[in-house]
């Protein structure tokens, strides 16, 4: 039986509280479980079966809480249960039930304490949450796409037009007309550059992280290899050290594109020396860690 004083403190907690005993009938009920204080008296002493019977419930609802019940004394332990009803506006209300079992010092049941909370709100905000997040993955991969075609669609006429350039520089121009070739030559690749770097992004932020072996050295020299268009007027004395003999392990796409990044940068902007010429130093240092 429970005392006056905590009988007064579960009758004022925000949520539905009730105790059964261990044959799963009602030893209390608190007001917010049932608001009603006739069935609140009535209900002491009956099941849920009952219970559904006695409100015209549907009985599914108490096979879910005597199902609940029974789980709870099984594994001992504090176990959750969401329910989903219908009130009597027909609206459905969301619950998640909890159920504690306590047992006596020589490991009998005494009673379980269930405890309801409503949770309606959580459950219209998550799924908000999971539409948005279905039309952000949507948006994502419509974005992806735009960025592949728009990339495709700008560099084939930026290469025809290079191919142009190429021709016409083969018919020997003069030399003013040589300058403007060579101009905007320059203007191609920069934005080849800038289309690549594009694409690049869209990749790395969708793209799985692949982890391979791979040789710096090697990894370094297709780097530059593939920034030559930036060495165009330039001359660029390029020294490449290597230290260590353990494998390097990373992502093949990443660290080309963090390699190419420093290369292009340190050619962009370093200072040429009295001969006008450039130099560059890459070390790097490979250890087991």
């Amino acid at each position: 039986q429970l005392s006056t004083e905590a009988r007064n403190v579960l009758d004022a907690l925000p949520m539905e509280v009730v105790i059964f005993d261990p044959d799963l009938k009602y030893q209390y009920v608190n007001p917010i479980a049932v608001k009603d204080p006739e069935i609140r008296s009535w209900i002491i002493g009956k099941d849920d079966y009952e219970f559904c019977t006695y409100r015209n419930k549907d009985s599914r609802i108490a096979e879910a809480r005597q199902s609940l019940l029974k789980k709870a004394i099984h594994n001992r332990e504090l176990t959750p249960l969401h329910q989903k009803m219908t009130d009597p506006n027909g609206q459905s209300r969301h619950y998640l039930r909890t159920v504690h079992p306590v047992f006596d010092e020589k490991g009998d049941l005494r009673h379980l304490i269930g405890c309801s909370y409503e949770v309606t709100d959580l459950k219209k905000k998550e799924s908000e949450l999971l539409m948005m997040n279905q039309q952000l993955m949507k948006t994502t991969q419509e974005l992806d796409q735009f960025v592949y075609r728009a990339s495709h669609d700008l560099r084939s006429p930026l290469v025809s037009i290079m191919g142009l350039v190429n021709l016409i520089q083969m018919e020997e121009p003069s030399p003013m007309v040589m300058n403007y070739l060579t101009m905007v030559r320059r203007s191609i690749v920069k934005l080849d550059s800038f289309i690549r770097e594009i694409v690049n992004h869209s990749k790395n932020s969708r793209q799985e992280i692949e982890l391979e072996k791979m040789d710096p050295e090697e990894k370094v020299y297709d780097a530059i290899e593939e920034l030559k268009f930036l060495t165009e007027g330039k001359r660029f004395n390029i020294e490449v050290d290597v230290q260590g003999k353990s494998p390097w392990v990373s992502d093949p796409f990443r660290t080309q594109v963090v390699l190419k990044n420093l290369i292009s940068n340190a050619m962009k902007y370093q200072k040429p020396n009295t001969n006008g010429n450039g130099r560059i130093s890459i070390a790097i240092d490979v250890n087991p860690d």
